[in-house]
C-alpha cells in the first residue's frame, strides 16, 4: 500500500500550499476547465499546467498529474459532443493511434531529458512551451487564406487519401492524418498540454474541419493519447492523484455548462477565442518563468 501512495504522490513536495487548500483551487479552476473543454476541444492542459507549475511542483509533476486529470475531462466532453454530432470517429482513431504512441514517447523524452540535465530541463522545457503555444495562437487567429478553398492535406501528394463526410472534409492525405496525431501525441507528453492546444490548430490549419467538429473530435483523440501518458505517468511517480481527481470534480460541471455555449457561439468568434485563450496561457506561464529567474 505504502507503493501505492507512492507511485500517486499523494504528499507532493514543492506543493506551496496545504495538500486540501490545493485541491479545492484546482477543483475550482477545474469548472473553467470543463468549459473550455468542451467549447474549445482542449483536454484543459494549458490551464492545469500553468496552474501546478504556479503552486511550486516539479515540471515532472506537474506534467504527468496534468495528463492524468485530462483523462476525465475528455470521457465526459467526448459524450457529450457526440451526442450533439460533433465527433468524426475515422479521424478520432486516425489521430488517436498516432496519439498514444506519440503520447507515451513524449513524456519518455521529458523524463530522460530531466535526468540528463535536471538544472536546465525545466528552463528548456518551459520556453518550448510557451513558444510552441503562441505561435499556434497566432495562426488559429489570423487563420492564413486556403487556396481553391482547399486544406493543405487536401491539396498535398502523399499517397492514399481517406473522406472524412462526418467532418465535412474529403481526400485528406492519410499520411498526413497520422502524422498529426504522432506530432500532437509528441508535444502533450512532452509538455503536459493534453494535445487539444496541438491538435485543434492543426486540425483547423491543415485538415480543413470546421471548429465544432474539430472540437468533438480532437476531445476523442486526445482521451486515447491521455490514456496512454497517465499510464506511463503513473509508472513512473509522475501523478499526485488527489490534485488530478479535484480537477475532474470541477470538469464535470463545466463540461455541461460549456456545451450550451457552442451551440450558439459563431464560427469566428469560436475560432479567435481559442487562440486568446492559449495565447493568455502561454504569456501566464512566461511570467513565472521571469519570476522564477529574478527571485532564483
Amino acid at each position: 500500500m505504502d507503493e501505492l501512495f507512492q507511485l500517486l504522490n499523494t504528499s507532493p513536495d514543492g506543493l506551496i500550499l496545504p495538500l486540501c487548500w490545493a485541491c479545492v483551487l484546482l477543483a475550482i479552476a477545474g469548472v473553467g476547465v470543463g468549459i473550455a473543454s468542451s467549447i474549445f476541444g482542449v483536454g484543459g492542459g494549458f490551464l492545469i499546467v500553468p496552474l501546478l507549475y504556479l503552486l511550486g511542483l516539479p515540471f515532472g509533476l506537474v506534467t504527468g498529474t496534468s495528463i492524468c486529470s485530462i483523462v476525465g475531462t475528455t470521457a465526459s466532453g467526448v459524450v457529450t459532443h457526440h451526442r450533439e454530432g460533433n465527433v468524426c470517429t475515422r479521424t478520432m482513431w486516425i489521430l488517436g493511434i498516432g496519439a498514444m504512441i506519440g503520447g507515451a514517447g513524449g513524456k519518455a523524452v521529458q523524463l530522460a531529458y530531466e535526468t540528463a540535465y535536471p538544472v536546465a530541463s525545466e528552463w528548456v522545457l518551459g520556453i518550448g512551451c510557451v513558444l510552441i503555444l503562441l505561435f499556434l495562437a497566432t495562426l488559429v487567429y489570423f487563420k492564413p487564406h486556403r487556396p481553391e478553398g482547399k486544406s493543405p492535406l487536401q491539396r498535398i501528394s502523399l499517397g492514399w487519401r481517406v473522406d472524412l463526410p462526418t467532418g465535412g472534409v474529403e481526400g485528406v492525405a492519410l499520411l498526413g492524418l497520422i502524422g498529426i496525431g504522432l506530432c500532437g501525441g509528441l508535444m502533450a507528453g512532452l509538455f503536459g498540454l493534453g494535445g487539444g492546444a496541438i491538435f485543434v490548430p492543426l486540425m483547423l490549419l491543415l485538415v480543413g474541419m470546421d471548429m465544432k467538429r474539430t472540437v468533438g473530435t480532437k476531445l476523442g483523440v486526445i482521451l486515447m493519447g491521455a490514456i496512454a501518458t497517465t499510464a506511463y505517468s503513473a509508472w513512473q511517480g509522475q501523478v499526485c492523484l488527489p490534485l488530478a481527481l479535484s480537477v475532474l470534480v470541477g470538469s464535470g460541471i463545466g463540461v455541461q455548462l460549456g456545451i450550451r455555449i457552442v451551440r450558439i457561439l459563431p464560427e469566428g468568434s469560436h475560432r479567435r477565442g481559442f487562440a486568446i485563450l492559449i495565447g493568455s496561457s502561454a504569456l501566464a506561464m512566461a511570467a513565472k518563468l521571469i519570476y522564477n529567474a529574478f527571485a532564483g
